[in-house]
């Protein structure tokens, strides 16, 4: 059996190491936590690591006649660890400048790196010499926005005196700018604040041409299957600059003569509308207005023959809807709709293999609109089928009229 001393803990200090509190193999030297001596405790876990210091911050005294400097700080742990430095000073004079009088300054420099090097300055007999500033030089902004005076001092030119003022501009009658070219301004900055030796400047130069501020787009002339058609807009700055643009023409639907000795041809292509006839916007409503359109055969192909749509007659830029597969799927923007009056607008699609396509819709507030319930939407829609299918079968018969014929 082993022969051991039991040990208390004891607690480590700044620069000792303590232990923790166990049994100590008086044979051996090995540690362990139970007086059996079973289990035994590695010295990792036996040792407490010494602290180290934790020093305040260094305190210097500088002798009377500044030749030598003291540096000291103590532990916080144990205040009679402390450690300390002298050492004698170096020095050297300084001539005034211009903000500084003469001076005698003194240098102390450490070994310890926890001591900061330590500088000491005494002031001469010599007062500032002041600063000889020389003429100011001006830099014009980029955009003529600012002027920036600056001037530097002779005797150091670190020295520099900078002011900055915005500027003023005047354009003369004649000598505006217009969408296409440039005008002419006068910028002026104005120093006169500032008296000598600044002076107010002034600069002409260049203004950039406006641009074109352009209105929406305006049919001019409808496409038709034979011709194209033409839009226009107007600048709102010059309403003699307009801008022209072709609205491409309809490409006309399979004819339905049947020459003599040949297959019959198939019953005319026809594009109608299926849902969005006669719907109403209530303003402020946010809800925007959904119209779909079908072809009478080979539907899935309607969105590539789709071209762009007229409200009241004039072509609708396309930021203004929507146009998604799904046969044609139009959705009317919230945004447009708040522009559009109070009433009754058309809508016209157009498509570039067969018929254009015009329906109503309404716009009214929130009070006085009147928004179609569902079974008038039905019977609306309803009849609207009857009536394309009526006019199909019609077209059909005359078709075939012609063959026998």
């Amino acid at each position: 059996m082993k022969e051991a001393i039991s040990r208390s803990r004891e607690e480590p200090t700044c620069e000792e190491s303590g232990h923790v509190a166990g049994y100590t193999c008086v044979k051996c030297n090995t540690h362990f936590s139970d007086p059996a001596c079973t289990q035994e405790i590695s010295e990792k876990d036996w040792v407490l690591p010494a602290l180290g210091h934790d020093w305040d911050n260094p305190t210097y005294t500088w002798a009377d006649d500044n030749s030598t400097a003291d540096a000291k700080h103590t532990c916080k742990r144990d205040d009679s660890h402390v450690e300390e430095e002298s050492v004698t000073t170096s020095s050297r004079e300084t001539a005034a400048t211009c903000t500084m009088p003469s001076a005698t300054v003194y240098i102390a420099e450490f070994e310890n790196p926890a001591f900061d090097a330590q500088i000491k300055r005494i002031e001469g007999t010599d007062p500032p010499i002041g600063h000889n500033w020389g003429n100011p030089t001006y830099l014009w902004a980029s955009d003529n926005s600012t002027v920036t005076a600056k001037r530097i001092c002779a005797n150091d030119n670190n020295h520099v005196d900078s002011i900055a003022v915005n500027t003023t501009s005047e354009i003369k009658e004649g000598e505006e700018p217009t969408c296409t070219e440039t005008g002419t301004a006068t910028f002026t900055a104005d120093f006169s604040s500032y008296g000598d030796p600044y002076a107010t400047q002034t600069k002409t130069d260049a203004v950039p041409a406006l641009g074109h501020d352009w209105g929406a787009w305006v049919t001019v002339k409808a496409p038709t299957t034979s011709e194209k058609g033409t839009k226009e807009r107007t600048c709102k700055r010059d309403t003699a600059h307009k801008e022209t643009a072709e609205i491409p023409a309809l490409t006309p639907a399979p004819s339905d003569i049947t020459p003599a000795n040949t297959t019959p041809a198939a019953a005319p292509l026809l594009y109608h509308i299926v849902e969005g006839a006669g719907a109403s916007y209530a303003k402020n409503s946010r809800s925007p207005l959904v119209f779909t359109y079908k072809r009478t055969y080979d539907d899935p192909v309607t969105f590539s023959h789709f071209t762009g749509l007229e409200i009241d007659g004039l072509w609708l830029d396309a930021s203004h809807y929507t146009a998604a597969a799904g046969s044609v799927v139009i959705t009317l923007k919230a945004d447009y709709l708040e522009t559009l009056e109070i009433g009754r607008h058309t809508i016209t699609a157009y498509f570039d293999d067969g018929n254009a396509v015009t329906a109503d819709f309404y716009v009214g507030t929130r009070r006085t609109n009147r928004i179609p319930n569902t079974e008038d939407h039905n019977r609306m829609q309803m009849w609207a089928m009857i009536e394309f299918y009526s006019i199909a079968v019609s077209l059909i018969i005359i078709h075939k009229l012609r063959t026998t014929s």
